[in-house]
């Protein structure tokens, strides 16, 4: 079912039933029956609040606190059973009488109350909860009458019978509500019961971007994302069957309305970043491709009416066009070291702009503000992954400063008055859109719900936002004497760890405990296909299991700061800090535990114990990451600019000896559990960067490879599976992988 929702926009775009219409009628419904129904005013006073439920206003001070109808309806069932719990269940019936919602849409609305309010939920002064279990109010409530005012102990359910609010009751027995009941089963089974979700989000959504005034603008059955419009808006740009960032996929082109789209690339390489050239007659994308030894990020572009892709700009992704020869783009100076620049077309009047002070850092876009004064820039940190957006001018004078929400920063894009900065992040609540006022006003998230909206794009007239609306989703299988079959079949999982007996798989998956989203470990017992929560309370962002499966060492992020815990699997004690500025930690078969250490500028590889002993380098070489290390700890794989290399991924052997560059056209990962061997994925082909295959490089007893790290023959390769969502147990014929699918469609939201 919780696929279905999520899927929604996908189906209805499919629909022959008027979808707005069915939901326009279902909610004007609900407000009539609400008003034909609530005869019983009440003022309560909630803490320093006055909440009129005649008048369904709620005030602080004689000022009136603008409140959305679903929240002043969750603030009034919970003041009905203050002080007491209300649990999850209990809220969906007071709140969403006769619907089927998810908990996951309670909580959101509890963030909304709370951020209307100005509560903290850290320090809350109105509404406190239990995760996972319901939600109370934490202030006095009072009901007030024309004499002054009664106990609290008189507002309970003897005074007010029932758990419900009066006109919450009065809706789900009313005859609109029956014929609202008989519509809604009609639209539910024309949109594969999709529905529900459509109209919980467009009722809590904020009066900036309604889910039922969304426009679909493609409709395939894989995968749309990277939306760009062409200057006259008469074209989109998308790319198809991939990722919005270093995928796959290929280039698409559609003429709007209903035009059918057409494929413009057939790349070998990764791609991202579509966007219209200033005329509009051809296409500007990113490649992301080794050269030789060397990693090149170019731009190429591809006419519109179709032909051959030509490279335009050298060692420049993420570009955009700001003039009439003028460009921005990412470009790398040292390692992978990537900063933002501007110059002409031909590379003339070249200037530096931003360049992040971490050399691993790399800031992947950018974007110009219509003054031409500041630049948003969505960027990776030391660690490796996306951080907040940050704005800083266009002079180059400063580093500026980190705005948007707290959470990664996906991609971004300015109204056309320069007045509203608008975010694609991926928040504590997944993926969504976000608005914040120039130059530092109050981040606001736009678009909700289970399903994720990704990258973003702003019309030139100001009236609406592009994004990618979808959902994405991986099961565990599992491969032994028995065949291939599925152990999960829902959610969104990653990272298998498989025993050495095959018997128990350890995996990362997303958990939403109340308003948070979270990767949590869970383990699978296989022959008894029972899944249970190894870790709780913590965001996993990584983890390892020792040889023997007494311990687990992960990383976890807090505060934007990593750090690496351990602890014992058989929660015999709480888990155990090892490292601050840490990340990325990995056993050897004697327990010791090695991770990458997060410095201001570089990286290092470090190593600890269980004990919590000081760390210390094992090698003074820096690196980017760290991917492996030996069963017997003798080397380690890693990416860096090690010595006169240049950049790549390198076997490190840990005793001083020389490091041996891995070939470019295989990405390796890890060891076998005796150490014999190296499993590395290869491309589908000899010149590709599209992994997904898994072979074997035999070790010799230096650890090292005993010929050339060249992809092995086809009839070599162990499966089609791409080793790093592979776990192999000690016989390599018994392997756990992860599949995944996307489904995502381009969407036009209109803002008001």
């Amino acid at each position: 079912m919780a696929q279905a929702r999520a899927a929604l926009p996908l189906a209805t775009a499919r629909g022959s039933l008027d979808i707005r219409s069915a939901l326009a009628a279902l909610i004007q419904d609900d407000a009539v029956s609400a008003m034909a129904n609530d005869r019983s005013p009440l003022v309560l006073q909630i803490g320093d609040l006055r909440m009129d439920t005649g008048t369904a206003t709620l005030s602080r001070a004689g000022q009136t606190l603008p409140l959305p109808k679903l929240s002043f309806d969750l603030l009034l069932a919970l003041a009905h059973a203050a002080p007491n719990l209300v649990a999850i269940d209990e809220l969906m019936s007071a709140v969403w009488p006769g619907l089927v919602v998810e908990s996951d849409t309670v909580s959101q609305r509890v963030k909304l109350l709370r951020q209307a309010l100005g509560d903290d939920p850290r320090q809350p002064r109105y509404v406190g909860g239990v995760r996972g279990r319901g939600y109370r109010l934490v202030c006095p409530v009072t009901r007030l009458t024309a004499a002054g005012s009664v106990p609290d102990d008189a507002f309970s359910a003897a005074s007010i019978p029932g758990p419900l609010p009066e006109h919450a009751r009065a809706v789900s027995r009313s005859p609109m509500h029956r014929r609202r009941t008989w519509l809604f089963a009609v639209v539910v089974a024309a949109v594969a019961l999709g529905l529900t979700a459509v109209i919980a989000e467009w009722r809590r959504a904020p009066q900036i971007a309604l889910p039922a005034e969304w426009v679909p603008l493609t409709d395939v059955g894989d995968s749309a994302t990277s939306p760009a419009l062409s200057p006259d808006g008469r074209q989109l740009a998308f790319i198809r069957n991939g990722a919005a960032f270093l995928g796959t996929g290929q280039i698409w082109v559609k003429a709007l309305p209903d035009g059918e789209p057409v494929q413009l690339t057939h790349s070998t390489r990764r791609i991202f970043a579509p966007i219209f050239t200033r005329d509009g007659s051809r296409i500007a994308y990113s490649v992301a491709a080794m050269d030789g030894p060397n990693m090149s990020w170019d731009t190429w572009t591809v006419p519109v009416s179709g032909g051959s892709p030509e490279r335009f700009l050298p060692n420049a992704s993420g570009l955009s066009f700001i003039g009439s020869h003028e460009v921005m783009y990412s470009e790398f100076k040292t390692g992978i070291h990537l900063g933002i620049a501007t110059s002409l077309d031909d590379r003339e009047q070249h200037r530096d702009i931003y360049l992040p002070e971490h050399h691993r850092g790399m800031a992947h876009y950018s974007y110009l503000s219509p003054d031409r004064r500041s630049v948003l820039v969505a960027e990776m940190a030391g660690d490796g992954h996306f951080h907040r957006c940050r704005i800083v001018p266009f002079d180059g004078s400063t580093e500026g400063a980190a705005v948007g929400p707290d959470g990664a920063c996906l991609s971004a894009a300015w109204s056309p008055d320069g007045r509203s900065m608008y975010f694609s992040a991926e928040t504590a609540t997944g993926k969504h859109l976000w608005r914040q006022p120039y130059p530092d006003g109050e981040p606001q998230q736009i678009t909700f719900g289970p399903g994720d909206q990704e990258t973003i794009f702003a019309t030139t007239n100001g009236k609406s936002l592009l994004t990618a609306v979808g959902l994405e989703q991986s099961e565990i299988w599992i491969h032994d004497a028995r065949g291939e079959r599925r152990l999960t079949s829902e959610g969104l999982v990653r990272s298998p760890w498989l025993s050495a007996d095959g018997h128990r798989i350890y995996y990362l998956t997303e958990h939403r405990p109340g308003d948070d989203r979270v990767n949590t470990v869970r383990r699978i017992d296989v022959d008894a296909g029972r899944s249970s929560e190894v870790l709780s309370g913590f965001d996993v962002r990584s983890f390892d299991v020792s040889a023997d499966e007494k311990w687990i060492v992960f990383a976890s992020v807090s505060s934007d700061v990593t750090g690496v815990w351990v602890a014992p699997l058989d929660r015999s004690a709480a888990p155990r800090q090892l490292v601050t500025g840490g990340d990325e930690a990995r056993f050897d078969r004697e327990q010791q535990v090695y991770f990458r250490k997060i410095g201001s500028r570089v990286n290092y590889l470090q190593r600890t114990d269980l004990a919590g002993s000081e760390p210390a380098h094992v090698s003074e070489t820096p690196i980017r990451e760290f991917m492996a290390i030996a069963p017997d700890g003798a080397v380690a794989l890693v990416t860096g600019t090690l010595g006169e290399e240049s950049y790549g991924e390198f076997l490190l052997p840990l005793s001083g000896h020389p490091p041996v560059r891995i070939s470019h056209r295989i990405r390796p990962a890890r060891w076998s559990r005796d150490g014999t061997a190296l499993y590395i994925e290869v491309g589908v082909d000899g010149q590709s960067d599209r992994y997904g295959r898994t072979g074997i490089v035999a070790l010799g007893s230096n650890g090292l490879p005993t010929g050339p790290l060249d992809p092995p023959p086809g009839d070599a390769l162990l499966i089609n599976h791409a080793e790093q969502s592979t776990a192999f147990a000690k016989d390599s014929d018994v392997y756990a992988f992860v599949d995944g699918r996307v489904s995502r469609n381009i969407y036009r939201i209109p803002l008001r």
